[in-house]
């Protein structure tokens, strides 16, 4: 696409930017594409330290869309990773027209072209639908639902009645075996049974 089929202030401002990063950062990607009426859909970017942080540390890939804080209430996706200091990498960022299968695609697409083709080992999701339907697509690897969510509220409820860590960790890899309800209840047997609680 073209800078100058985009006239929306905001647009034009935010793909300048870009474009002067990419002028002074060889290795700075930006992607975007418009739709019908010649006004910014999406748009991807990463820095050149993102990419080099992917090649080196994108076997697991987080692909969050909960960020909806911006003034046009888009979704912004974050994708991301885990370093060897275990720390949060940024590989990419991408604002988006809406939350379908089509734009995932598309984030997807564009994030392989950023990597240089470089697939991750797994992907970690929220669990949207449309973003797995899309994920599986161009990545036929593990998906992993994050659960975090709702480990999180479990511990920030549990703290307040001083509940043992052990507790927690073991409540929280419950919550991931919602498909297999026999495991489940093994799982939660053997938690009892260490905590020494009486049902």
């Amino acid at each position: 696409m073209r800078r100058s089929e985009i006239k929306d202030g905001d647009a034009e401002a935010a793909l300048a930017y870009l474009c002067g990063k990419a002028e002074m950062d060889s290795s700075f990607f930006y992607k975007f594409n418009i739709d019908e009426e010649s006004r910014l859909a999406n748009l991807f970017w990463a820095d050149s330290t993102a990419r080099m942080d992917y090649a080196c540390f994108g076997d697991v890939l987080a692909f969050d869309t909960t960020y909806r804080t911006n003034a046009y209430k888009k979704p912004l996706v974050v994708l991301v990773g885990v370093n060897h200091h275990h720390q949060t990498v940024v590989f990419g960022c991408a604002l988006l027209i809406d939350e379908s299968v089509g734009t995932y695609e598309w984030v997807l697409e564009t994030f392989l072209e950023a990597m240089m083709n470089k697939k991750p080992i797994s992907v970690v999701t929220d669990g949207d639908k449309a973003m797995r339907k899309a994920i599986k697509k161009y990545y036929p690897i593990r998906v992993i639902d994050c659960v975090h969510g709702i480990c999180n509220e479990m511990h920030s409820r549990m703290c307040i009645l001083r509940t043992s860590q052990a507790y927690l960790q073991g409540a929280c890899s419950c919550v991931g075996m919602k498909k297999n309800l026999k495991r489940f209840g093994m799982k939660w047997l053997q938690i009892w049974d260490l905590m020494r609680i009486v049902g």
